[in-house]
């Protein structure tokens, strides 16, 4: 059983078409915790439960961020639902097989050696176009080149980045891992780091699973990277994780914003040449055959009918489930029955 995981903050309009993926490429389960949204996204997804039995929202209403702690708790709830594999994911990631044949399920069951507990996941990231100023769902046909990976920082300063002489966008971000469950299983910083794992099997960057990652979806989303960077920092985790939403708190939106995008957007041919970035672009229209093959997926009605066998339930991360996944994140043990019994799924 593979079962998906993942922590959201405001990520309408991109998060139905995300999900929609996750389903078609075979996960069985869907376990999202919403912190704090103020968009529309915790309404849509409170509709989505109720259309797709598969899909469990949980609602995380504390200031801190704790996404370590909450994404190992979803973690751990989804080895005691019977997950075989597990997959944290992002809301701007879209998961997929290499080979268009197989779905993501299929390509793990086929292509992952007995014995191995993670398999590491290259991200490929996506360049907006430059004109796109405010992102919508149907922009997405027109992301058809993602960024020739190039190196990330290695000292502090990121004075580049921040007058717009470097893309961050085209930073290789640390790889992520798809991971088998496991009762103890933890998950690290941005779900990129599996620290309950850490010297033992894991298999090499795998050639089977693909990441597209769309980390800027228009000009105006740069004002949401800012909002994430503060509560970043106001969480008190390093200047390293999340930098490149850290690195932007700083900067005046009135004089910084226009040069960081036209260095991290690529001009699309029949709409703009003005992006000034030197980035190299890979084309690659696999997220167009992507909107296209997906346009029609019941989560796509915004309404999101309920159409499956969902119930009405409403679970929320009360402060006495964080104070468990706070012991979770010190190696104490709750049972899985007393995981599941305090969220009733």
């Amino acid at each position: 059983m593979l079962i998906a995981i993942t922590m959201v903050h405001n990520e309408m309009p991109l998060l139905p078409l995300t999900l929609a993926n996750l389903l078609i490429q075979g996960v069985d389960r869907i376990l999202i915790a919403d912190h704090n949204s103020t968009d529309d996204t915790l309404t849509w997804l409170r509709c989505a439960e109720r259309a797709d039995g598969r899909i469990t929202v949980m609602a995380h209403h504390t200031p801190a961020w704790n996404q370590e702690a909450v994404i190992s708790s979803l973690a751990r709830i989804a080895t005691a639902l019977g997950a075989t594999w597990i997959l944290p994911f992002d809301a701007d990631e879209f998961w997929i097989a290499t080979d268009p044949s197989l779905r993501l399920s299929d390509a793990l069951d086929s292509a992952t050696p007995s014995g191995v507990e993670a398999i590491a996941v290259r991200l490929q990231n996506f360049a907006a176009p430059f004109d796109c100023d405010d992102f919508h769902l149907s922009d997405l046909p027109r992301f058809t080149h993602r960024f020739a990976a190039t190196a990330p920082p290695f000292t502090d300063d990121l004075s580049a980045f921040q007058h717009g002489l470097r893309a961050f966008a085209s930073c290789a971000y640390p790889d992520k891992f798809i991971v088998r469950a496991t009762p103890n299983v933890l998950v690290g910083a941005g779900a990129h780091t599996v620290p309950s794992i850490i010297g033992t099997v894991v298999d090499e960057v795998s050639q089977d699973v693909r990441c597209l990652h769309v980390p800027l979806r228009s000009r105006r989303f740069i004002a949401a990277r800012i909002a994430q960077g503060q509560m970043i920092k106001s969480s008190g985790l390093p200047s390293w994780w999340g930098w490149q939403n850290q690195m932007l708190v700083s900067l005046d939106p009135e004089r910084d914003l226009d040069p960081i995008w036209a260095v991290n957007s690529y001009a699309d041919t029949g709409h703009s040449a003005e992006a000034a970035t030197n980035e190299v672009f890979i084309p690659d229209a696999t997220l167009a055959e992507l909107y296209t093959k997906l346009s029609t997926h019941p989560l796509m009605d915004p309404t999101v009918k309920s159409g499956g066998p969902g119930g009405e339930a409403q679970h929320d991360l009360s402060t006495a489930w964080l104070a468990i996944t706070e012991r979770i994140m010190l190696e104490e043990q709750s049972s899985n029955k007393e995981r599941l019994a305090a969220l009733n799924i």
